[in-house]
């Protein structure tokens, strides 16, 4: 062995060796730390999206169970139980105090890991949210929140049905755009993504504060009416939308019922 390869083998790497592997290194963590933080998020989103549709099975378990749907609860800090309104006949009904920009009455659907004061949060700890339709301008008035002997107060399906599928259509309406105000706000086939919902679930999504003035989430969190938003997530100044949001069709929660022997 010469006299240069053994000063090398004793010295160990050049400073040059050194410098490459430290390059290597910085160009595998660098990658890592910027991967890392867009794999957390997409396991947040998913994560809260089963949180959701696990709510939409807790609410059609709960209309089996009692005959009627949950009110949505008062915001924050009042408490995570429906509140309701006593509405006089004839006949009489339980209405909502708030119907359209509510949160999810998590202690009332019994749900667990719950704050201390009754709310479910998604994974960027923001309390649920939860609307249901009162069915407003029609003969069966409050039917979903209204239990008794017979579920949503002895109203017939044929009842419920025909309210919800004529015009002006009182169930919930969800565009993937912001809706123009009226009897038909989306458009069949363009943004309409249902026009019957009974009751709608969401989550503000990972930057609710930074969202929260914008045009799509305001109509969804504090525009009193029963249209709703949804589409994929954008960043658009002034109108950054990232929430999340399921509903329950009516058909889907009357089959339930049906099945379950709650309706007739």
């Amino acid at each position: 062995m010469s006299t240069n390869m053994k000063l090398r083998h004793q010295n160990g790497f050049t400073l040059a060796e050194l410098a490459t592997v430290m390059v290597i290194i910085g160009l595998v963590l660098g990658g890592l730390l910027t991967a890392l933080p867009a794999q957390i998020m997409s396991q947040q989103e998913a994560a809260t999206k089963n949180q959701l549709n696990d709510v939409i099975e807790a609410l059609t378990g709960y209309a089996i169970a009692n005959k009627r749907l949950p009110c949505p609860a008062l915001a924050p800090p009042a408490g995570g139980a429906e509140a309701t309104v006593n509405i006089p006949g004839p006949p009489p009904t339980t209405g909502c105090t708030n119907n359209f920009t509510g949160y999810l009455p998590a202690s009332t659907l019994g749900l667990s890991n719950l704050t201390t004061s009754g709310y479910l949060l998604d994974s960027w700890g923001n309390p649920i949210r939860y609307a249901i339709t009162p069915l407003s301008g029609t003969a069966v008035a409050n039917a979903f929140t209204t239990g008794g002997a017979v579920a949503f107060g002895g109203q017939s399906i044929q009842a419920l049905n025909n309210a919800l599928t004529g015009a002006p259509f009182p169930g919930l309406i969800v565009c993937s755009d912001t809706p123009r105000k009226g009897a038909n706000s989306c458009t069949i086939g363009t943004n309409l993504l249902t026009q019957n919902a009974v009751a709608i679930v969401w989550s503000d999504g990972p930057y609710a504060a930074n969202d929260a003035a914008s045009t799509d989430v305001t109509e969804n969190n504090v525009t009193a009416d029963k249209f709703f938003i949804n589409h994929e997530w954008r960043e658009p100044t002034g109108n950054s939308y990232h929430q999340i949001m399921v509903w329950l069709p009516y058909s889907k929660l009357f089959g339930r019922m049906v099945q379950a022997g709650s309706l007739p």
